[in-house]
């Protein structure tokens, strides 16, 4: 498999083809390469498979070039990762507010609070998800763009 790369985009080899649908393997994405969060450090695997449209007709062994939105990573990260945290703190924050203004313990309903807000951020983060699929199904999803060898 092939390290190159196109502007923001990753080079890939076909491993399976099934109907309209191809899996690819890449190499993870030089700005996660080294994070670990998919497979939470368990493993030395440095690779992604990826089940994509096959809208180029590539057949196994074949490298192609998916497109991976740069900007679209980001936003997924940050509504993934940094949303929860950022409700969590706030909750965290408002509910130490709140038990001083009712005179109740600070850490039970700081933490309280937190889980509150943090569950919430999730149901709205999976309400979003919904919204995205049926309003923007492509918004997160990867592409090929083209087929660079052909096997």
């Amino acid at each position: 498999m092939s390290n190159q790369s196109e502007n923001e985009n990753q080079v890939g080899k076909v491993i399976e083809r099934k109907d309209n649908y191809v899996t690819v393997e890449i190499e993870r994405h030089s700005a996660c390469k080294n994070c670990g969060a998919c497979d939470f450090g368990m493993s030395g695997n440095k690779t992604s498979e990826l089940e994509l449209e096959n809208t180029v007709n590539a057949e196994v062994g074949d490298e192609v070039v998916v497109d991976m939105e740069g900007k679209d990573i980001v936003l997924a990260s940050f509504l993934i990762y940094l949303f929860p945290l950022f409700s969590l703190v706030l909750g965290l924050f408002l509910g130490n507010m709140v038990a001083a203004e009712i005179n109740g313990d600070e850490n039970l309903i700081g933490l309280a609070f937190g889980i509150l807000f943090m569950g919430f951020s999730y149901t709205g983060l999976k309400m979003y998800d919904n919204k995205v699929k049926t309003s923007q199904p492509q918004k997160f999803k990867p592409k090929i763009l083209k087929k660079l060898t052909t096997n």
